[in-house]
């Protein structure tokens, strides 16, 4: 398995360790599978990706805007 050397390891909102790096635009964010929240890894800096701010992904899926809209709701 190649492994980035800036890998994140554990997803920060479920502890999850099945995180997939996925290609948006010209950064790499992290797909969690079990939490459906993506994140990116600036630095020692973790925030969660603004799906409408993302350009897109090769996983092609809308989960991440599903998630994010019932994580998000007021």
């Amino acid at each position: 398995m190649n492994e980035t050397p800036f890998a994140l390891k554990q997803c920060p909102e479920c502890g999850s360790e099945k995180l997939v790096p996925v290609i948006a635009g010209e950064k790499v964010n992290f797909f969690c599978e079990d939490c459906v929240l993506c994140w990116h890894l600036e630095g020692s800096q973790t925030t969660v990706v603004d799906p409408q701010a993302c350009p897109g992904c090769q996983l092609g899926t809308t989960a991440c805007f599903e998630r994010w809209e019932v994580s998000h709701s007021s």
